[in-house]
């Protein structure tokens, strides 16, 4: 697969205005940007799984197994940027679906791809990998207790998942020459945005840029800090091993039903990433290999239990759950945008989320079991709630930058009630039977506070 990317951008903020108003304006001196990127993408991915099942008087057992490959590859992400200074221009506002844009006499022409200079060329191998594969199985034993109808049921489960993410920038941001649009222009027209009212202009061909820089490669000159910046924070590989088991008693007597559980939960993770090492002038030093590890246990217990009366049955249930964050957010990897002034990053500290759930419902079956009203109640207590939080660089050379990663946050509640009706259609017409119609409405509200934000309670994030 092959993909093109092209954007015009005017940058109003790089110059001067005049006779500005709510109709418009004047601005000498803008500039104007015509940005593309050009790639090839391959995919490849296959999975094996198999399982069986064995049932003898005394138990029954299942297993599965499976496996799972997947690979992406970029081969040669190419991103150029070129553009032209001093254009005068006037926009009007009045139109409704966008600005009108009119270049004054000899300020400027958007149609010359001459007077576009290159100021700089990235291209990347990006790649990145996922393997995982799991082995379960679950054996069952069923039994009499004091005529009780009773079975034990136990098993366990261990996932491995191996992920890793690959970047090999070259960034150039220099040329010993004059480097145009117009050496490297392609056929690339789209006319008719918004239905003719903006056109993109002339721009580069993939394949002309690419034979371009391979063959003046020579005097181009590498910004190592930027090819550092956007090659080596951003990789990384990561393993997660999960090991589970737990052990469940199921009991019935008449209409009463009841599920006692445990489950156990160990994780393990492993990562490698990369540090910069950079001056105090944010210049390129050297480049420092990370590993690191991490280990945490989870306790699950659980009780279920349903009581049938008639038309009516009652159900309520107390759990415990995870919500572990993704495994490649927990590598301390680094994505820098001097463009857009912001960093992305992962975070080694970053605990799993716990939910304690509380649930109690009420069934009422309609039209002889064939149809169900029921009302739901549940509410959840949460401890270190995820979100992704954003703050600014106070010092070094990325100072003003937004730093965003994810975080931990307090605990928190959540509570409410969900309304379910379903309604079989069978009885209706005789081409719909097996087919039922269902509504459902949900009304949920959620409390937390957040780390600087003491007084105000809040919504948690979705």
């Amino acid at each position: 697969v092959t993909g093109y990317r092209p954007r015009t951008t005017i940058r109003h903020s790089k110059g001067e205005y005049s006779n500005a108003s709510t109709e418009g304006a004047t601005v000498e001196g803008a500039r104007v940007e015509r940005t593309f990127t050009g790639w090839e993408h391959k995919n490849r991915s296959y999975s094996l799984s198999t399982g069986g099942y064995l049932d003898y008087d005394a138990f029954s057992l299942d297993y599965q197994l499976s496996y799972n490959d997947a690979n992406m590859l970029e081969p040669d992400w190419f991103t150029a940027k070129f553009v032209q200074d001093g254009v005068d221009l006037e926009y009007d506002l009045s139109r409704e679906l966008g600005p009108e844009l009119t270049v004054l006499q000899d300020g400027g022409d958007l149609d010359d791809p001459s007077l576009f200079e290159n100021t700089f060329i990235s291209r990347t191998r990006w790649e990145l990998g996922d393997k995982n594969w799991t082995i379960a199985t679950n054996v069952k034993i069923p039994f009499q207790f004091m005529r009780i109808k009773s079975l034990l049921k136990t098993g366990f489960k261990l996932k491995g998942l191996d992920f890793f993410e690959s970047f090999d920038t070259t960034f150039i941001d220099q040329y010993d020459g004059s480097f145009t649009l117009a050496d490297v222009v392609g056929t690339y027209s789209n006319p008719d945005i918004l239905g003719g009212l903006y056109d993109h202009g002339p721009f580069p061909s993939t394949e002309a840029s690419r034979d371009f820089v391979d063959e003046n490669f020579s005097q181009f000159s590498e910004n190592v800090t930027r090819s550092r910046e956007e090659s080596d924070p951003p990789t990384f590989d990561t393993r997660q091993d999960i090991y589970a088991g737990y052990g469940m008693l199921y009991l019935q007597k008449n209409d009463l039903r009841l599920i006692a559980g445990l489950r156990y939960e160990q994780t393990e993770l492993d990562y490698n990433a990369n540090e910069l090492v950079m001056d105090e002038n944010g210049e390129y030093i050297s480049t420092t290999a990370l590993s690191g590890s991490s280990s945490y246990g989870n306790l699950f217990p659980g009780i279920h239990g349903r009581y049938d009366m008639g038309k009516f049955s009652f159900v309520g249930s107390w759990s415990n759950t995870i919500n572990r964050p993704d495994f490649n957010d927990v590598v301390p990897f680094r994505n820098i945008n001097r463009e857009s002034q912001s960093i992305r990053s992962g975070n080694p500290d970053l605990k799993p989320t716990l939910y304690t759930n509380y649930d109690f419902s009420i069934y009422y079956k309609l039209n002889g079991g064939k149809d169900v009203l029921s009302m739901e109640l549940f509410y959840y207590t949460v401890e270190d709630i995820g979100y992704y939080g954003i703050s600014i660089v106070e010092e070094g050379p990325y100072k003003g930058y937004e730093y965003g990663t994810h975080l931990n946050g307090p605990s928190g509640d959540v509570y409410g009630l969900r309304l379910i009706w379903s309604q079989s259609i069978g009885d209706w017409f005789s081409f719909t039977e097996g087919l039922s119609l269902n509504a459902q409405y949900r009304y949920q509200e959620s409390e937390t506070q957040y780390p600087g934000r003491p007084d105000m309670t809040m919504t948690m994030p979705s």
